[in-house]
């Protein structure tokens, strides 16, 4: 079976095998309604992560605060990649971490420690 076989959201795949990077990529690519959203090799290992063109991290918070009944300018998102992107948009405030990409940086309200250096606990005593 291939993954057009299944109902797939996203999924991350880690530690794939180099000998078939570019045959799970290819798949993620030719199924339809599918992106990529992040891929290469971190620590010498390849990973590869993917979703629907149907669905991202913006939706589903949208979602959420519908559920909750939470205001849009009560809400942050902290994230740190290109996938988080339609997520800072469904919120007041949008922060990323120091190791963030330089463009993600960029286009963020609040940039914070990084996630080594625990950023996003510090970020959230800092509330109290």
């Amino acid at each position: 079976k291939g993954l057009s076989d299944y109902l797939v959201v996203g999924g991350f795949l880690t530690e794939v095998p180099a000998e078939l990077f570019d045959k799970i990529r290819q798949e993620i690519y030719e199924t339809e309604g599918m992106i990529v959203a992040n891929q290469g090799p971190e620590d010498g290992k390849f990973f590869v992560d993917f979703g629907s063109i149907y669905a991202n991290k913006g939706i589903a918070m949208k979602k959420l605060l519908q559920l909750l009944g939470s205001d849009y300018y009560d809400c942050v998102a902290i994230g740190n990649e290109k996938n988080d992107i339609a997520m800072f948009s469904a919120v007041g405030t949008s922060i990323a971490v120091a190791n963030a990409p330089q463009g993600i940086q960029d286009m963020v309200d609040i940039v914070i420690d990084s996630a080594e250096n625990d950023g996003v606990a510090k970020y959230l005593n800092s509330l109290k």
